[in-house]
């Protein structure tokens, strides 16, 4: 069972790291579209 509990904790570990990662990229897809409606929005107007 400890072996088994081992291994749970490194699949639990991959899936929150991936996760993470997941976010972040999302959070910086965000800034980003931010970034470029900005630069954007005065040529428009």
């Amino acid at each position: 069972t400890i072996l088994f509990y081992g291994l749970f904790n490194l699949f639990f570990g991959v899936i929150e790291s991936f996760l993470a990662s997941q976010i972040v990229l999302f959070l910086i897809s965000i800034v980003e579209i931010n970034i470029l409606k900005r630069k954007i929005t005065p040529e428009i107007l």
